[in-house]
Formats: structure tokens, sequence, C-alpha cells
């Protein structure tokens, strides 16, 4: 699970427009209803104990800026990408370089996917 979230929290990052950021609770929120909408045991699995290893690998990538914003007076952890590594990503997107992977785990059993 972590390097397809992984990519697809890159690839989403890359999409949001140049001067938004990311709230990334709602990121999470997002791509676990994504890849988990009908099974809501494997999306609290996956809020619980993939995404904590998520937030520490983005939060150590130099390449995504960090940010605590405050939106309706709730203060929320931000991740936007630079610009240059947005640019790239994009651009192998969309030669067809990789995909998103939500398809690739949706098609699998559960025990597939903890190998």
């Amino acid at each position: 699970y972590l390097n397809i979230t992984l990519n697809e929290v890159y690839d989403r990052l890359a999409e949001y427009e140049d001067n938004d950021s990311y709230p990334n609770i709602h990121l999470r929120d997002d791509i676990g209803r994504d890849m988990f909408h009908l099974n809501t045991r494997e999306r609290f699995f996956f809020y619980d104990h993939v995404w904590p290893l998520v937030v520490r690998d983005i939060n150590s990538d130099n390449r995504v800026k960090k940010a605590l914003k405050e939106v309706d007076g709730k203060k929320m952890l931000h991740w936007q990408m630079d610009g240059q590594t947005k640019r790239s990503r994009k651009g192998r997107r969309s030669r067809g370089g990789f995909a998103s992977g939500v398809e690739s785990v949706q098609s699998k059993s559960p025990t597939q996917r903890e190998s």
C-alpha cells in the first residue's frame, strides 16, 4: 500500500494549482475513499496503519513544502509540491510513465495487497 499511496499523493499534489496546498487530512480522506470506497474496514486500516507511514515519508521529502494553516478555526498541516518537481511529475504522467495504482489495489484481494 505504501508505494501506491505515495505515488497517489505525489500525483495529486502535482495536479494542484501552483499556489495551492492540500490539507493532508483531506488528502488522506480523498485517497482512502477512492481506494476503498466500498470497504470501510480496509479504509480505516489504511487510515490507522498506512497513512502514518505516508506522513513520515512526505515530512522527510524536501520537494514537498509543509505548512500549518488555519482553516475554519482549525490548524491543519498542508502539503505543496515544489514547482520543478510538479512540472516533472506532470510530464511523466502525460507521457504515460506510470499509473496511479488505485485501480491495481482495488483489483487485488486483501491477501495479495499485503505482499
